[in-house]
């Protein structure tokens, strides 16, 4: 995964566990050194797209429907 400091995902991947976070989204020089990384080490691309895949189950449909549901119980809880 390669995302910049722009994206919401930015507030949760870690640079260099899940994958990278650039700085801005059009520096090409950026974008193109970290796919040049990927491509020359097989071993990291593999690993953090296994932690990427991983990171993603934490964001699921399902779960987003459960967050906001405990949210609703509590503003019902506080009125």
């Amino acid at each position: 995964m390669i995302t910049t400091k722009n994206s919401g995902a930015a507030e949760v991947i870690k640079d260099g566990l899940h994958g990278f976070v650039i700085e801005e989204p059009d520096d090409v020089n950026a974008i193109s050194e970290k796919i040049k990384y990927f491509m020359d080490n097989k071993d990291k691309l593999e690993s953090m797209s296994k932690n990427a895949r991983q990171l993603a189950g934490e964001f699921t449909f399902e779960k987003h429907i459960e967050k906001i549901r405990e949210l609703y119980e509590r503003v019902i809880d506080a009125s």
